[in-house]
């Protein structure tokens, strides 16, 4: 599904279209669009750069939790207080 959003697909997609004021595709000329298979060594790697970017993703919420922690305690106590529990926090 993910070639359907590519400029290819859109393309494909916009000349199957019919309706004047508001346009759709027929199921049956969605099966005919031509879909690229790539090779299974090129379908892992995608698929490991998509995970990849879901756990830095993920990561990076959990280190901006802990940056906003971390300020709110420099401003309870103080920064010594607030760098030693970062530092923690982030090993």
């Amino acid at each position: 599904m993910a070639f359907l959003n590519t400029d290819i697909g859109v393309m494909i997609s916009k000349q199957h279209q019919r309706g004047m004021a508001q346009q759709y595709l027929y199921p049956y000329d969605i099966r005919t669009f031509p879909i690229p298979l790539l090779e299974t060594e090129k379908q892992q790697q995608i698929q490991e750069n998509i995970i990849e970017s879901y756990n830095l993703s993920k990561r990076s919420k959990q280190l901006l939790d802990v940056a906003k922690r971390a300020v709110e305690i420099a401003i309870e106590q103080d920064e010594q207080t607030a760098t030693n529990w970062l530092e923690n926090e982030t090993k």
